[in-house]
């Protein structure tokens, strides 16, 4: 089993877009200073599990904000929120591994798809929203028939 970090490319911080978002880190400091008390990339996880929920979601919502087509369009930016949101994703893919022996690439697919399209200008609470819509789209991209119940009765009636 391969893991959802390594699917994301986020093994190394010195590598790949987690090196990019370090690059990119005073350019969002300046557009968000909210930003400003965490030190960067290997700061991030330790500052969010330290930091008061209220700050923490600030944080994390100035990142998906970055991250999304309508707001800065920066992949290091959703590699960021990936990479904070890492450690409940691969709880889920544990969790969840008896759907598919694919379980850590769809995980990783559909945590990257929550974060890129996190509706960011309506919503808050970005870390549970995120989670909870992954796993959500992974039951449903494993055939979980609760799941397809809820969303689609007809196509689960098929």
């Amino acid at each position: 089993m391969v893991s959802v970090q390594t699917q994301l490319g986020l093994h190394d911080e010195g590598n790949g877009l987690l090196a990019h978002a370090g690059q990119n880190w005073a350019s969002w400091v300046d557009r968000f200073p909210c930003l400003l008390g965490i030190g960067g990339v290997g700061s991030l996880r330790a500052w969010l599990r330290a930091a008061e929920p209220a700050a923490a979601d600030e944080v994390l919502h100035a990142l998906v904000t970055l991250a999304s087509p309508s707001g800065g369009d920066d992949a290091s930016a959703a590699a960021m929120v990936a990479w904070a949101l890492l450690p409940g994703a691969s709880v889920l893919a544990q969790r969840l591994q008896t759907l598919s022996p694919r379980i850590d690439q769809i995980v990783a697919a559909q945590l990257w798809i929550e974060i890129r399209t996190f509706p960011w200008q309506r919503l808050r609470k970005v870390a549970a929203n995120i989670l909870a819509n992954t796993r959500t789209g992974v039951l449903r991209e494993c055939g979980a028939r609760r799941q397809i119940e809820r969303v689609d009765r007809t196509w689960s009636n098929a």
